[in-house]
C-alpha cells in the first residue's frame, strides 16, 4: 500500500528491509525499544506501560503494542494493527528516508528546533489515512469525518500549540487526540494551501539549525502563531471540506461521499460503539451493506432504519445530506435534544418515525415542507409548544401521532385539511380548546381520551 502511494507522490521508497516488531508484554516492548534507540530501559517500559503509545519507529525498525493473546481480536483491531505500522513507516519515510534523521523520542526531546509534535503525527496521520484510500483500505473521508468528530468532542479545549511538544504519560487524553487527530487536519490545512507535493518539499526545509518557528514561516510563508489562527477559525466552521487539489486518493460521487459523511457523523453523535447492532458501520464497503440501510440503485441512502438499537444523544442536521431518503426510523433509542429544522430539507420523505425517545423543544414548522410524508409519529417523547399549523399543509399524510407528548394551546383547524388522514392520535398531551370539526372525518382516533369537545 505504502510503497504504491509513496511512488505516486515522489516519495522514497519505504525501507523493504525495515522490520516490525508486535508486542503484547510491556516489559519485552521497552527492552527491545531500549536497545535499539538507547532509551533507559525503565523509562521505555514507563512509557509503553502509560497505554498513551500504539506504536513508534526507530532507525530500522517498527514496534507496535498488540493485545494480550487471552484478548480477543476483531476486524476493527486488526485494522488498527495495520494503520499503526503504516503510520510508523511513514514516519520512517519522511524522518529517515527523505530527511536523514532519526525518530528517537529522545533525539526530538535534544532538539527540539526540527519540528513541533503535531507536525510530525499529523503528516503520519494524513499521509496513512492516504494511502490506505488510494489502496482502498479505507476511504478518506470516512476517516477525515472521525478525526473531526474526536476533535469537536474530545479536544475542544485543546490548541496545537498545546501540543508542540510530546504530552506525558500523565496528560489527559485531550492531549493525545489533538495531537494526531489535531495535527492531522492542520496538516491536511497546510497541503490545502501550498499543495500536497509541495508540502513534501517544505518538509524538507524543516531540519535543524534554525528553530522550527523559523523554518515553518521559511516554509508556509506565514508564522505559527498566524496559522495557529487560521487552524482555530477552520474549528470554529467546522473544518470545511479542504481543497485537495492533487491529494491522490480513490475516485467517489461526491453526492454519495456527502451522505457517506453524514452517517458517519450520525454514528458518532450518537455513540455508535455501544449500539445494539452495528455492522459494517465505518468500513470501506458499500453504505448499502451497512446495517439499517437501505439505497438506492446509484448507491444514495433510500431508508434508515434504525430503531430499538440503542443510539443515544442528539439527531444530527447533517441528515440533511440524506435527500434521497424516503424512510427514516430511529424510533425506540435513547435519543434527545430537539428534533433538527434541517429534517425539513428532506422532501423525498414518506415515513418518519421518531417515537419513543427523549426529544424536547417543539415540533420544527420546517416539517411542513415534506409535502410527501404519509406517516409522521412523534409520539412518546417530551415534545413542547404548539401543533403547527404547517402540518396542515401535507396532503399526503395518512398517520399522525402526537401522542404523549406535552403539547399545549388549541388543536390547529388547518389539520382538517388532510384529506387522505385515517390514523390521529393527540391524547396524553395538554392541549386546550376544542376539536375542529373538519376533523370527525378520521376514522381512527384517540378524541375521547383529549376530553374536548368538537367545534
Amino acid at each position: 500500500m505504502l510503497y504504491d502511494w509513496a511512488k505516486s507522490v515522489d516519495l522514497p521508497k519505504p525501507n523493504e528491509d525495515a522490520r516490525v516488531y508486535v508486542y503484547h508484554e510491556n516489559e519485552s516492548l521497552g527492552h527491545a525499544y531500549a536497545q535499539e534507540t538507547g532509551w533507559d530501559v525503565q523509562d521505555a517500559i514507563d512509557l509503553w506501560s502509560s497505554g498513551r503509545m500504539g506504536g513508534t519507529a526507530a532507525p530500522d525498525s517498527i514496534y507496535i503494542k498488540a493485545r494480550p493473546p487471552d484478548v480477543d481480536v476483531d476486524q476493527s483491531y486488526l485494522d488498527w494493527l495495520s494503520f499503526a505500522a503504516a503510520h510508523e513507516m511513514v514516519h520512517t519515510i519522511y524522518q529517515i528516508g527523505l530527511l536523514g534523521l532519526t525518530t528517537n523520542h529522545s533525539y526530538f526531546n535534544r532538539n527540539p528546533q526540527y519540528a513541533p509534535y503535531w507536525f510530525g503525527e499529523g503528516m503520519a496521520e494524513l499521509y496513512t489515512a492516504l494511502a490506505e484510500d488510494y489502496s482502498s483500505q479505507r476511504p478518506y473521508y470516512l476517516e477525515r469525518a472521525d478525526r473531526v468528530w474526536r476533535v469537536a468532542t474530545f479536544a475542544q479545549d485543546i490548541s496545537l500549540s498545546d501540543v508542540e511538544e510530546l504530552p506525558d504519560a500523565s496528560s489527559d487524553e485531550g492531549h493525545w487526540i489533538c495531537l494526531y487527530s489535531c495535527g492531522m487536519l492542520a496538516v491536511e490545512l497546510l497541503a490545502s494551501e501550498v499543495g500536497l507535493r509541495e508540502l513534501t518539499d517544505y518538509h524538507t526545509l524543516m531540519r535543524p539549525g534554525a528553530t522550527w518557528r523559523q523554518s515553518f514561516e521559511n516554509a508556509f510563508d506565514m508564522t505559527v502563531d498566524e496559522f495557529y489562527i487560521l487552524f482555530e477559525e477552520h474549528r470554529a466552521n467546522g473544518f470545511p471540506e479542504p481543497d485537495t487539489g492533487d491529494f491522490p486518493t480513490g475516485s467517489q460521487d461526491s453526492e454519495i461521499t456527502e451522505q457517506r459523511v453524514s452517517l458517519v457523523t450520525l454514528y458518532n453523535t450518537t455513540d455508535g460503539r455501544h449500539w445494539s447492532t452495528s455492522t459494517n458501520w465505518l468500513s470501506h464497503k458499500p453504505i448499502g451493506v451497512w446495517h439499517g440501510v437501505t439505497t438506492d440503485k446509484v448507491g444514495r441512502v433510500a431508508k434508515l432504519h434504525l430503531w430499538n438499537n440503542r443510539l443515544s444523544g442528539p439527531i444530527p442536521p447533517e441528515l440533511k445530506a440524506l435527500i434521497n431518503l424516503t424512510s427514516l426510523a430511529i424510533q425506540d433509542n435513547q435519543l434527545s435534544g430537539p428534533i433538527p429544522t434541517e429534517l425539513g430539507n428532506l422532501t423525498n420523505l414518506e415515513h418518519l418515525a421518531l417515537w419513543g425517545n427523549e426529544l424536547r423543544g417543539q415540533i420544527p414548522t420546517e416539517l411542513g415542507r415534506l409535502k410527501g410524508l404519509k406517516e409522521l409519529w412523534l409520539d412518546n417523547n417530551q415534545l413542547s409548544g404548539q401543533i403547527p399549523a404547517e402540518l396542515g399543509n401535507l396532503s399526503n399524510m395518512t398517520d399522525l401521532r402526537l401522542h404523549n407528548n406535552q403539547l399545549r394551546e388549541q388543536i390547529p383547524i388547518e389539520l382538517g385539511n388532510l384529506p387522505n388522514l385515517t390514523h390521529l392520535y393527540l391524547a396524553g398531551n395538554m392541549l386546550t380548546g376544542c376539536v375542529p370539526s373538519a376533523l370527525g372525518y378520521v376514522p381512527n382516533n384517540d378524541f375521547a381520551a383529549l376530553g374536548l369537545p368538537f367545534c
